[in-house]
Order: C-alpha cells, then structure tokens, then sequence
C-alpha cells in the first residue's frame, strides 16, 4: 500500500532489529533473566550486554575503526559472546576462527537441556564414535537435525542408540533454507532400527512453504516415474526461491531452465513420494561410459567397522576415463587396508563402482561438518 500510495520507508519509521538491538531490548525487558550458562558462571542480560559495550569501548580505544575486521580463535566461552555482540557494537565485523567441537563438548551441552540440535552428518559421526568413556546418557530426548550429504544409515542407526532422534532435513542457501524433510511414518517405529536407519536417511517429501517439487528430466523438466529407480534432478517453485546470482545471468538462467529452480542434485523419487538423493551431478563419476555414483560407493564404505569419514571422488584414469577414488578417515584406533576396503565394496557394490585407489588420512571439512569434496578432487590429481 505504502509503494501505491507513493511513500517509502524511511529512518523514522523502520528500524530494522539487529543481534545488538535484540540484546539491548532484552538487557531493557529481561534485565535480570539468565543469558549466559559457562560451567558455574551465569551472566544475566543487563550483565552480557554491559560486558559487550565494554569489549567494544576498549576495541575502539585499541584503534579498531568501523568497517575492520576483529578475529577470534575460541571455543564456546562466554568471551565468544561479548565478542559476538561487543564487536558489531564497535563498528567492526567478527570473524570467528572456529574451534572444533569435541565429544566433551557436546556432552557439557547436552547436561544443560538442549532439546534441539543441527549438525552435518560428519558431526553425528563423531558423536556415534566417541570413546566408551565419553559418552554419557543424558535425561531428555535430543533431536538432531542434520543435512548438507546423505547420511549414513549406519550412523543414523548408532546416533539413535544414544538416545537422539534423528530428522534429515534438505535444502540449500538458493532455496533460503530447508525445502524437504524426512518426516517419520507411523509404521517406521515398528521396524528394526537398521531398515528404520535406511528410511530416515531419505531427504523426504517437501515442506509446506515450497509450492511444487519433483524429480524431473533436466532438459525436458518433465518428471520422472515415482518408482524409487528412475534418477533425475531435484527441481521446484517456490517463493522462496532466490531472485538469481549476483551480476551471472548465465548461471541464473541455468538454474531456471523450463521455469523450475534446478538444484544440481540427482535422486529418485520413491511412491510414498519420499526423495531419495543419489549424488550431485558435479559428483557423478563417468567410468567407461558407465555413471557411478558417489554417494553409493561411500555408503558401501561407511558401513565399514573402521571407517569414520569416506569421500569418493573421481580420479583420471587414461582407459576409463575416470574411476572412483576413496578418502578415507579411519575411527581412532582402527586399522584397515586398501585391499581389505577394495574387497568390502567388490562384496557389496558393482564391481566396476570398486575404487581403483584408497588414500587414508584426514578428510577435510568445513566449519559445520561438511566434506570439502573440491580439495579432495585436487588432491586425487597427485595421486600416484
């Protein structure tokens, strides 16, 4: 009405509410409430937010200007927090040098109530393989989210021992969030934990705010059978959907070929209507004519006692074209060989989706868990 009408918001009347401007309010509302819970220390509102103008006064008086930019390097501490906000409060921008999350550390939040969690599936990994003797029950149910890959059944399955509950979510930042989620049926309670583990790991049926989605040929987006066979390409509408990429119309006419926002992932679509991701078409492996997918051969790794991480990517190989090759992170402790893994998968999978090569060591990972699949293409390069 306002743009009808020939007005436009202004300084007087609109005033976005920023991280700052939340915890003053709060620190003006909620004065004396807890904030902050660090070990026995407990900082109330008025307490963080008076705390983070004094980090941001003394930032100010060392030189930082506005517009600079302020690193940390800390784990979860309550300095963290004047940080988060104290930083912003002076002008500056907050870059956090981000400290892993260790079994401990998780355990400590759990003690505390957290109901809720998210985390990629490397993070449920590392949960499900922490020593005996750091793992602990905890009193209230934990609900894990997590995204960003498939997850392993295997690790669904050993999560759920633990007493969480496990919800794979898909999305991407294109779509502004979550677009599917793997809502539970009421027949899956009844099921053994490791055909239950196979169903969850299905990235599942859409969420009320995505208009239309389908799993669909690429180039005619018509959509393929729902018979949990035939691959195509995740594609959908939705007003959540980005405007395009900034300053690539290219890229953004891409993305919106037939009038649908293609999302780069190929899955199947099951008849409960249940999607099923099978890989990324940047990930898909061509050997010999043949397309392997990724995600197939490292599902066939994962249920590997000793493998902790796996990541196969493809390798250039002068007859084939390319063949798979596997990164892999053993649990702490394990051991295992190339043709003991080579045998594994020949026992489970195709024997030309077999990796050629296994290479052993630590796999690289983002800040929230996520297998950095290009450093390892780099790598599969050098790889003799």
């Amino acid at each position: 009405m306002a743009k009808w009408a020939g007005l436009t918001p202004g300084h007087a009347n609109r005033v976005p509410l920023s991280p700052v401007g939340f915890l003053r309010r709060s620190a003006e509302i909620y004065p004396e409430r807890i904030a902050v819970i660090h070990g026995a220390d407990r900082w109330t509102y008025a307490q963080t937010y008076e705390r983070a103008r004094r980090l941001a006064s003394a930032l100010r008086r060392h030189g930082v200007e506005r517009g600079d930019v302020v690193a940390t390097m800390l784990p979860n501490v309550p300095a963290m927090v004047e940080a988060h906000f104290g930083v912003p409060m002076a002008g500056a921008v907050l870059c956090t040098i981000n400290t892993r999350l260790e079994a401990e550390t998780v355990a400590y939040i759990l003690d505390h109530g957290v109901t809720h969690m998210c985390g990629a599936p490397t993070v449920l990994g590392l949960l499900a393989s922490a020593p005996a003797e750091q793992q602990r029950p905890f009193a209230n149910v934990v609900h894990i989210q997590t995204g960003g890959s498939p997850p392993p059944a295997r690790v669904i399955e050993a999560v759920e021992g633990l007493g969480f509950r496990v919800l794979q979510i898909y999305g991407m930042t294109e779509l502004q969030g979550p677009s599917h989620s793997c809502q539970p049926q009421a027949d899956w309670a009844a099921m053994p934990i490791a055909q239950r583990a196979e169903l969850m790991a299905r990235q599942g049926v859409r969420y009320p705010v995505v208009e239309h989605v389908m799993v669909g040929d690429p180039l005619s987006c018509e959509p393929m059978p729902r018979d949990g066979q035939s691959v195509g390409e995740i594609m959908l509408r939705s007003n959540t959907v980005m405007l395009g990429y900034f300053k690539d119309p290219a890229a953004t006419a891409e993305a919106f070929h037939g009038g649908w926002m293609h999302t780069g992932d190929l899955a199947v679509c099951h008849p409960d209507h249940y999607v099923e991701i099978k890989d990324r078409k940047k990930d898909i492996i061509i050997s010999g004519g043949e397309n392997i997918s990724s995600v197939e051969v490292e599902i066939a790794l994962y249920k590997h006692p000793a493998v902790q991480l796996a990541a196969v990517v493809a390798r250039a190989d002068p007859k084939w074209g390319e063949t798979p090759c596997a990164f892999i992170q053993l649990k702490p402790g394990a051991t295992a060989t190339e043709a003991e893994l080579v045998e594994w998968c020949r026992e489970r999978i195709a024997h030309y989706k077999v990796p050629r090569k296994v290479v052993f060591g630590a796999i690289p990972t983002t800040a929230t868990g996520k297998i950095q699949k290009f450093v390892l293409r780099e790598t599969a390069r050098g790889v003799e």
